[in-house]
């Protein structure tokens, strides 16, 4: 009697599971990247390119992006209560 091995390259074994479901790495401040492009339209404009910056220091970098978070946390936060409320038109 002969048996037919049937063999179908196409599958794949189950050993080592794809990586394509991993999250995407965080930054140093614990944010996701795709945040920092959805930044508030209000903030204030930018310095004339004649006005010298002044420096940043770690500190208050670091006060500063923790400023930033907390402001988008709000934002989010208010369009999310505005969202979730009916229109009372």
């Amino acid at each position: 009697m002969f048996l037919k091995k049937s063999i179908n390259p196409s599958v794949p074994t189950l050993s080592q599971p794809p990586q394509t479901h991993a999250l995407p790495p965080l930054t140093p401040a614990g944010v996701l990247p795709a945040y920092f492009g959805a930044l508030p339209t209000h903030l204030p404009p930018p310095a004339p390119s004649g006005a010298p910056l002044p420096p940043a220091s770690p500190t208050s970098t670091a006060t500063n992006d923790q400023a930033r978070i907390a402001a988008l946390e709000g934002t989010v936060n208010q369009m999310a209560t505005r969202h979730g409320q009916p229109n009372g038109h």
